[in-house]
């Protein structure tokens, strides 16, 4: 599944997650109470890497 890091920021922002720090190709998102969620960005290109979306979705329960 590819998903873009707008989509995804969207997506975490919904879940009352914020972007805390951004470094590089990885953004880690913070929420109170709760496991933070690092997101990767394929090099040169506006998706996340297809591991950290699964990771993501488990996390925030929407997995199939």
């Amino acid at each position: 599944m590819q998903i873009t890091v707008e989509d995804c920021d969207k997506l975490l922002t919904l879940y009352g997650y914020g972007l805390r720090k951004s470094s590089g190709s990885h953004r880690v998102y913070h929420k109170k109470y709760a496991i933070p969620i690092i997101v990767a960005i394929t090099k040169h290109k506006k998706y996340v890497k297809p591991g950290y979306v699964d990771v993501m979705l488990r996390k925030l329960n929407l997995e199939e």
